[in-house]
Order: structure tokens, then C-alpha cells, then sequence
């Protein structure tokens, strides 16, 4: 198994739930450097999430040297 990621080196969903059940960590979700890959029906919340996550990256400082691009 790989060794769970520092809570440093999480990025939040905004919600402790659903980090918890992405990552097992109750302090993040997406690891850095690491990529998040949406699929789903219309309606889904999967642009309001990626726009959770930005928001979230944009005030934690641990990740300041990182660019975040929506496509």
C-alpha cells in the first residue's frame, strides 16, 4: 500500500465527509501535484466541486507555488 500523504499535502474539498472518503484523511482529498478527473451527468455539482477546490487551494498556503487550470 502507499504511505498515506501529510495533511499538508492534501487539498480540502471544503467538506471533512467527503475528504474522508476520497482519501481516507479527514484533512484533504487531492494530494498535490496529483489531478482530478470528473465525470458525470449534467447536475451532478461537478463544477460547483472543482470550484469548491480552487477556492479551498486559493487560501491554503502550502499551496501557493501551484498553478490550478479548469478546462
Amino acid at each position: 500500500l502507499f504511505p498515506r500523504p501529510r495533511p499538508e499535502d492534501l487539498l480540502s474539498t471544503g467538506c471533512t465527509v467527503l475528504n474522508q472518503a476520497i482519501s481516507g484523511s479527514p484533512h484533504g482529498a487531492i494530494p498535490k501535484g496529483g489531478y482530478w478527473h470528473a465525470v458525470g451527468d449534467s447536475g451532478t455539482l461537478k463544477t460547483w466541486t472543482a470550484f469548491c477546490l480552487f477556492a479551498e487551494a486559493a487560501r491554503n498556503p502550502h499551496f501557493k507555488d501551484y498553478r490550478f487550470v479548469y478546462d
